[in-house]
Parts: C-alpha cells; structure tokens; sequence
C-alpha cells in the first residue's frame, strides 16, 4: 500500500518503483500486476546465475516469493481503494 501512496505522491522514488511506474503506465496500460513482474524479471534473472555459480538457490524468502507474485496486485488494489482521489502524476511519455 505504501508503495501505491508513494507512487501517486510522486516526490522522490526509488529507481525500482520509477521502473515499475513507467513500466506500468507506458507499456502496460496502467496494469500494475503485469508492470511489476515485468520489472522483477532482471533479480530472478540473476538469482539463476548466482545459483548455477553457488551450486544452489539460498536467495529466496518467503517475502520474496510473495512479492514477486502479489506485490503488483496489492499495488493495484490500493490505487482504487487507498486515499482514492490521489491520482498518479503524468509520466514523460513523450521521451
């Protein structure tokens, strides 16, 4: 819920969110499920090669796995249902 707050306040945010801001809006058509596992693709990514390199996976929580599968719909839900007049600020779709 937090990050669906921060987002729509829009003072400063942290690049992973930015990513998954921009993500969402300009290539997902506000979709914020589907933005934010588009956006979690490049750690699992590299999870996989630290696994191959480590001869395991130790890298993976219960959070983790959590908010790969549930962080975007929360995101989602909390857009419609959190402070519901904040609205997200326009992105430079133009650039």
């Amino acid at each position: 819920m937090a990050i669906s707050i921060y987002q729509r306040v829009n003072l400063v945010l942290h690049p992973a969110d930015d990513l998954f801001q921009i993500i969402r809006f300009r290539y997902c058509h506000g979709n914020a499920t589907v933005a934010m596992w588009l956006s979690y693709i490049p750690p699992p990514i590299m999870a996989v090669i630290a696994a191959f390199m480590q001869d395991g996976i130790h890298n993976f929580g219960l959070a983790t796995i959590f908010a790969l599968l549930l962080q975007g719909a929360i995101t989602g839900w909390s857009d419609r249902l959190v402070f519901p007049r904040l609205h997200h600020q326009a992105l430079d779709v133009g650039n």
